[in-house]
């Protein structure tokens, strides 16, 4: 899998570039078809997301050197951690174009400065 850093590097970056397609498609496609385009997709990240966790999120097997120490929780496939990341990946473009800025826009406009 990932390296922790790299993770977040890669999530960082389809975060700021998922920016930009908000900035330029705000007024042209409308805010309500984005925050409905984003919802969808963020649904269909959590949903994947959530059954290949219940197929192969499995306990971790003891540490036979520490006894007392939970074991934790493991990907029991390799492919399903790359689809899992995947839709993390998945989510946050969605986010990053729809509900992140868009609602934004819209408490500026509920509670103006003046």
């Amino acid at each position: 899998g990932f390296d922790k850093n790299m993770f977040t590097t890669i999530n960082n970056f389809v975060n700021f570039l998922s920016t930009f397609p908000a900035v330029i498609l705000a007024d042209r496609a409308g805010r309500r078809q984005l925050m409905l385009w984003s919802s969808m997709g963020m649904t269909v990240a959590c949903m994947v997301m959530g059954v290949i966790g219940l197929l192969y999120y499995v306990p971790a097997p003891a540490d036979p050197e520490n006894p007392g120490a939970e074991a934790g929780y493991t990907i029991s496939d390799k492919n399903a951690g790359w689809v899992i990341a995947a839709s993390v990946f998945f989510f946050v473009f969605n986010y990053a174009y729809g509900f992140g800025p868009i609602v934004w826009v819209y408490c500026a406009e509920i509670f103006p400065l003046r």
